[in-house]
C-alpha cells in the first residue's frame, strides 16, 4: 500500500516532486494510519526530538514532544475505540495540511462524539517538528458534555476542559 500512496504522491505532484515531499507525504501517512490502528508508538516515532513546544491543538496548547508522544498514548488507552478517518489536503518539502475525523465515545461521560479535525504539519528531516491541530472547540464540547456543559466549556476553556485534561495527561505520565 505505502508503494501505491507513494506513486499516486509522484504521479500528482509531477516531475518537480522532491524527495522531502515524498518523504513527509509517507511520514503523513504512517502517522494517520497508526493512529487509526490506535498505535501510539508509531504516531510517536514520527515526531523529531526537538526542543519546545511541538504540538498545540484547542484542549491542549504548547505541548513539547515528550508531552505530545504521551498525550496519544493516553488518548489511545481509553477504553473507547476510536475511528479515524483522513484526507491529505497538501503536501510540500516542509509542511502539510491534513482533514481527518474521530469517532468515539469521550469516557469521562459516555457521550459520542465526531471531531473534525484540519492539522498544519511542519517537518525536518521527513519527521514531525511542530502540529497545530484545529476544531471547533465548542461543537466538540457539546457533543461531549451537552448543551449547557458543553457551553460553559467553549466559554471558558482554560478554567475547564484544558485544567482537566492537563492534569490528567500528568497523571497518565505519573502512571507510566
Amino acid at each position: 500500500m505505502k508503494i501505491v500512496l507513494v506513486f499516486f504522491a509522484l504521479l500528482f505532484s509531477g516531475p518537480s516532486a522532491k524527495a522531502g515531499q515524498v518523504d513527509n507525504l509517507q511520514t503523513v501517512h504512517k502517522f494517520y494510519s497508526a493512529f487509526a490502528a490506535g498505535d501510539a508508538e508509531t504516531m510517536a516515532a514520527q515526531y523529531a526530538d526537538v526542543e519546545g513546544p511541538v504540538f498545540s491543538d484547542p484542549i491542549f496548547i504548547k505541548l513539547n514532544v515528550g508531552d505530545t508522544r504521551a498525550m496519544w498514548k493516553m488518548l489511545l488507552s481509553s477504553p473507547s475505540k476510536v475511528t479515524v478517518n483522513y484526507q491529505v489536503e497538501a503536501v510540500s518539502d516542509t509542511q502539510a495540511i491534513v482533514h481527518w475525523q474521530a469517532d468515539y465515545v469521550l469516557s469521562k461521560t459516555n457521550r459520542p462524539v465526531r471531531n473534525l479535525v484540519t492539522s498544519y504539519l511542519t517537518f525536518e528531516g521527513g519527521k514531525i517538528v511542530r502540529q497545530k491541530d484545529q476544531f471547533d472547540l465548542c461543537a466538540w464540547a457539546r457533543m461531549g458534555f451537552g448543551a449547557l456543559k458543553g457551553t460553559l466549556i467553549c466559554h471558558l476553556p482554560d478554567q475547564t476542559v484544558r485544567k482537566e485534561a492537563l492534569a490528567g495527561l500528568k497523571a497518565f505520565k505519573t502512571r507510566q
